[in-house]
C-alpha cells in the first residue's frame, strides 16, 4: 500500500519555509523540485538501487559487503515517501566572490564555495521544522547522491543547478508514535567556549 498523499497546500507551506531561510549575500541559491508522483519517486529509488548494486560489485571483502548491505536501506527508503523534495543549488555569485575571482584569485575560495551549500542547508532545516509543525515525518538525505547523475537527469531544472540533497516526507498517522530521536553527543565533546 502506498503512503497517503500530502495536501498540496501543506507542501507549498513547507517549501515556503525553505524560501525564507537566510543565505550568503541573500543570493538564495536554491531550487526545490517537489515530487509527489509515485512512479517518479519509484524511478528515483530504483536509480539509486541500481547504483548500489554497481558499488557492491566493487567491494570484494565479505566484511565490507556486510557493512555496505546493512547501510543501503538508508539510501533507498525515500522510495516509500509520500513526497520527495530535491534540493538543488547553484554556484555562489555574490559581488565579493566576483571581485576576489577577478582581483585576488590567489585567496582561498573554500569559505565562499561553501556559501551555496550552507544556504541550502539552512533552507532544508526550515523545511524540516515546518514539516514537524504539520506533524509529518521528514528526513534529510545525502546518501542517494551515489546516483547523483541519474537523479539530476530526471529532476534537474534548466540552468547551472547541482543536486545537493533530498528530503523525504511522509504522513504520520495518529495511531503511530514518533520514533525516538537518536542520541546526541555530549555538549562537552562538541562545544567550546572561549571566555
Amino acid at each position: 500500500m502506498w503512503p497517503s498523499p500530502l495536501p498540496r497546500a501543506d507542501l507549498e507551506t513547507i517549501v515556503e519555509a525553505g524560501l525564507w531561510a537566510p543565505s550568503g549575500s541573500n543570493q538564495q541559491p536554491w531550487h526545490f523540485v517537489v515530487v509527489t508522483r509515485r512512479d517518479v519517486i519509484k524511478d528515483l529509488a530504483a536509480a539509486v538501487g541500481g547504483r548500489i548494486l554497481e558499488i557492491r560489485e566493487r567491494i570484494h571483502a565479505a566484511s565490507g559487503q556486510r557493512s555496505f548491505d546493512g547501510y543501503t536501506r538508508y539510501l533507498t527508503f525515500f522510495g516509500e515517501a509520500s513526497a520527495v523534495i530535491a534540493v538543488f543549488t547553484e554556484p555562489y555569485r555574490a559581488l565579493l566572490e566576483r571581485l576576489l575571482a577577478r582581483y585576488a584569485p590567489e585567496l582561498s575560495a573554500d569559505a565562499r564555495e561553501n556559501a551555496s551549500a550552507l544556504s541550502a542547508a539552512a533552507a532544508v532545516q526550515n523545511m524540516l521544522l515546518m514539516a514537524h509543525v504539520y506533524g509529518y515525518a521528514a528526513c534529510w538525505l545525502t546518501g542517494p547522491l551515489v546516483a547523483k547523475t541519474e537523479l539530476e537527469a530526471k529532476l534537474k531544472p534548466a540552468g547551472d543547478w547541482g543536486l545537493i540533497s533530498l528530503i523525504a516526507l511522509g504522513a504520520r498517522y495518529p495511531d503511530q508514535s514518533p520514533a525516538a530521536a537518536p542520541p546526541r553527543r555530549d555538549p562537552g565533546e562538541t562545544v567550546t567556549f572561549i571566555e
